[in-house]
């Protein structure tokens, strides 16, 4: 009889712990991708209310106006890579018939 992790599979002992190790897999690397895509957002968000304040109070110099507006540019590049690696992604899953936005790992039986 296999021994159990009563903290992981909280009390639930199922008979395929491969099963289970691929779900918990998937769903890990799922929320990793979603919670690196939220990260991303808002690290956008936060430079552009960074690279405003910095064009704001730049008192008309030309090199802090334009540091501020490279700042910006910067930015919205990395906004446009961030959702480009997704649609990439969505792509790729459509034509492979592969879940990868969803990351479902196959589950292997014995």
């Amino acid at each position: 009889m296999p021994i159990y992790n009563p903290i992981v599979d909280r009390g639930s002992y199922q008979k395929n712990m491969v099963e289970n190790a691929a779900i918990r897999g998937s769903s890990f690397i799922r929320i990793v991708f979603t919670t690196l895509m939220i990260v991303g957002i808002i690290y956008f968000i936060y430079n552009i209310l960074i690279a405003g304040f910095s064009f704001i109070n730049s008192s008309g110099d030309e090199k802090r106006m334009a540091a501020a507006k490279n700042h910006i540019l910067g930015a919205f590049i990395g906004l446009i890579v961030m959702f480009a690696v997704f649609a990439f992604l969505s792509l790729l899953e459509n034509i492979l018939g592969i879940d990868l936005i969803k990351l479902t790992l196959p589950i292997f039986t014995q």
